[in-house]
């Protein structure tokens, strides 16, 4: 995922946190003859953009209402 995109997606939605971006950066996952369901993306990387995007000081995390610009 891109760190820009992170941070358009905070900018529009103060208050993001980690399992919001989980979720918008998941997919559909192929199981085979059933239907194909949403799975959330991966926290680890989602948790790596916010903590760049933080040191870097375009947004700042807020313990009660999550990330914000």
């Amino acid at each position: 995922m891109r760190t820009a995109s992170v941070a358009r997606t905070v900018y529009l939605q103060p208050g993001v946190g980690l399992g919001a971006l989980t979720r918008a950066y998941g997919g559909s996952v192929n199981r085979g003859s059933r239907p194909s369901h949403h799975v959330d993306g991966s926290g680890s990387v989602a948790r790596h953009a916010l903590k760049s995007l933080e040191k870097l000081k375009v947004i700042e995390n807020d313990e009660t209402n999550g990330y914000g610009i």
